[in-house]
């Protein structure tokens, strides 16, 4: 068996329904897919002057963050999914744990499957550059009140 550091599963994180786990190259397919080879460029767009732009590109990278990770965004009916700032320290999250798996041992009993073009020792997404996407929602993926 091997220990947490060796395996490939991102999580835990916090949803609607307690903690999860997720593949890491789905959630990466789903991401490229929803977001585009560049998702740099939508985060960048959420930073627009132009209000419908940026308000566009805001819903468009939350809908893909929940669908990437299988979570319910925020439902004001019910009150219950996520909240946009939990969805951010997901995303944040999920970056910060790529950017660890790029320096994995080389003596690893599992491999780094690159996606998307990157090399065996490149992420396939880099964390975005934009002021906002560490200051609005940190880059812990804790639950509400922690």
């Amino acid at each position: 068996m091997y220990s947490d550091s060796e395996r490939r599963i991102y999580g835990p994180f916090f949803s609607e329904q307690g903690e999860r786990y997720a593949d890491p190259l789905a959630v990466h397919r789903k991401l490229n897919t929803l977001l585009g080879p560049d998702p740099n460029r939508l985060l960048q767009q959420m930073e627009s002057l132009d209000p419908s732009m940026a308000l566009a590109a805001y819903e468009q990278f939350l809908n893909s963050v929940a669908f990437a990770f299988g979570v319910a965004r925020f439902d004001p009916a019910t009150g219950k999914g996520l909240l946009e700032n939990e969805l951010t320290a997901l995303w944040n999250g999920f970056q910060d744990w790529l950017k660890k798996k790029v320096t994995r041992p080389e003596n690893s009993p599992t491999s780094w499957l690159p996606m998307g073009g990157a090399g065996a020792d490149s992420a396939p997404f880099t964390t975005p550059t934009s002021g906002w996407s560490s200051s609005k929602a940190g880059n812990a993926c804790a639950a509400p009140g922690n």
